[in-house]
């Protein structure tokens, strides 16, 4: 790996895990979004200025609605409507990406199953008439998990999501492990705490940028 990036990827990481640090002693409430609040501005510093993240609930135009999601990366140009506070409703369509932030992946993987399931009900487009040709993966908002510890093994990870019949994870990130896991066009594996924080990054920009740019169609929800 190039230094100046094997540097900047190493300082990313140790910035979030001192996030994770400095929250232990909060509430959980309280820590919690700390760590997520963290997780946002990273997000938001290394993701192209057109991008807008924040939290909320995601919609589709078949009325499948999400709970909570901690992050949701927004394409660009396109609408989505403030709640209570930060939070937003967003709609599929102009979803890049929805992320869920845990503080140990170990004690909370029902948890992270249970909203992936929410996420891949989600279509982000007008489903493919009877008898045309779809990759199903297209139609579904990219979903990954950042947790700040967790299991230390990429087969302990792989063991929970690629044997199940739900649709994995387009990412797995567990922060103090060093590992990284993901599932777009094919499984992407990566191990090291350089190289975990720049297989995320990369996996993230490669789910979003894809997808723009879809124009969003507010009559469908109609």
């Amino acid at each position: 790996m190039q230094e100046m990036v094997r540097k900047k990827m190493l300082a990313l990481r140790e910035g979030l895990l001192a996030a994770y640090r400095d929250s232990q002693d909060y509430p959980s409430p309280v820590s919690g979004r700390e760590r997520e609040i963290f997780l946002h501005n990273l997000l938001d510093e290394v993701l192209p200025a057109h991008f807008r993240v924040g939290s909320g609930v995601i919609t589709d135009r078949y009325s499948s609605t999400t709970g909570q999601i901690d992050l949701v990366v927004e394409l660009p140009v396109s609408l989505s409507f403030p709640v209570v506070g930060e939070n937003r409703l967003y709609f599929a369509d102009t979803v890049g990406a929805a992320i869920e932030v845990k503080s140990d992946l170990s004690k909370q993987w029902a948890e992270a199953e249970k909203k992936l399931i929410e996420v891949n009900g989600l279509v982000n487009q007008a489903r493919p008439k009877k008898g045309e040709f779809a990759v199903w993966s297209n139609y579904q908002v990219p979903f990954f998990v950042v947790a700040y510890r967790g299991p230390k093994t990429i087969k302990t990870v792989e063991k929970k999501f690629r044997p199940r019949e739900i649709f994995p994870p387009a990412g797995v990130y567990i922060i103090e492990s060093n590992i990284f896991i993901g599932y777009r066009d094919g499984w992407l594996t990566a191990k090291g705490a350089e190289h975990a924080m720049l297989a995320f990054i990369t996996a993230l920009y490669d789910a979003v940028s894809k997808q723009e740019q879809r124009p969003l169609d507010l009559l469908a929800y109609s």
